[in-house]
Formats: C-alpha cells, sequence, structure tokens
C-alpha cells in the first residue's frame, strides 16, 4: 500500500530534495505537481513511512517545507 505527502516548498530546492532523497534507495518517489507554485508529493510504501518522516524532518532543516 503506498501512501502519499503533498509539500510546498521553493522551486529552486527540488533539486537538492531530490538528491537527498535519491540517497535513501526505494525510499520514496518526488512528483512535482506545480513548479512555480512549489507543490510536489512524496510517494512511499507504507513500510517506509517512518523512515521517509525522518528523512523529511532532516530535509526541512535544509528547505523551508511546508507539508499540505
Amino acid at each position: 500500500m503506498l501512501i502519499t505527502r503533498r509539500y510546498r516548498a521553493h522551486r529552486k530546492s527540488f533539486a537538492h530534495m531530490k538528491n537527498l532523497l535519491e540517497a535513501y534507495d526505494n525510499l520514496a518517489v518526488m512528483t512535482i505537481l506545480d513548479g512555480p507554485g512549489g507543490l510536489f508529493e512524496l510517494k512511499c510504501h507504507i513500510s517506509m513511512s517512518r523512515e521517509l518522516a525522518t528523512v523529511v524532518n532532516s530535509i526541512s532543516k535544509e528547505v523551508d517545507l511546508v507539508e499540505l
């Protein structure tokens, strides 16, 4: 079962966030929904949701993220 979480961040941060997420093999898939608006989503398997939350929390110390 997949879970989806949506966030908003400055679009200039997308590449940095994608690189950080890709460092964790098979953790999540990042999809940009509205580039100019800074809207994107992360999808992961439910079994990885805690790890994803930890990684997002860590990323949010470097990038201003708002979960929607």
